[in-house]
Formats: C-alpha cells, sequence, structure tokens
C-alpha cells in the first residue's frame, strides 16, 4: 500500500522554489483543519528562513503539498513519499 503524500505533524517538507531553485526545509508542526476534515492551515518549522510564499499566519493548504510534487518533498520516517 503506498503511503498518502497529505502531511502529517513532523514530516519533513523539502521545498524547492520553482523561480529560483532554492531548496527550504521544515518540519510539520501543527495542522488545522477546516469544517470537513481538509488541511486548511499546515504550519512548518522551517530551519532557516521560510520561503517568500509561505504565510506565518496562514501556513500552507495542505492539498497544495499533497499534489504539487515538482515543488514539496514529504518525507516521512526516513523515506521520501511519492
Amino acid at each position: 500500500m503506498r503511503a498518502s503524500r497529505t502531511p502529517q505533524i513532523s514530516d519533513m517538507i523539502i521545498e524547492t522554489c520553482p523561480d529560483t531553485g532554492s531548496r527550504y526545509v521544515g518540519l510539520v508542526r501543527e495542522i488545522h483543519l477546516d469544517n470537513w476534515g481538509h488541511q486548511q492551515n499546515v504550519f512548518i518549522a522551517w530551519t532557516e528562513k521560510s520561503p517568500r510564499h509561505y504565510n506565518d499566519e496562514h501556513g500552507y493548504c495542505g492539498v497544495n503539498i499533497h499534489n504539487i510534487r515538482d515543488r514539496y518533498n514529504v518525507i516521512r520516517n526516513g523515506k521520501i513519499i511519492r
């Protein structure tokens, strides 16, 4: 069975900026769900500075992390989730 790319607390996220190719590494620290149980706000603790599109107040939408495979790598238990 294939693991879901839906972010979970403590997953490592590696974001590659499509404009510059810069990479940002962080850990999922908090997730807020909407009324239907979808990940509305995924908050990440970045190791250094955060990417320019990351909003400290709102985080990222979990479906973007799940779907945009060329921008976000999800690493769980030391394995990249494809």
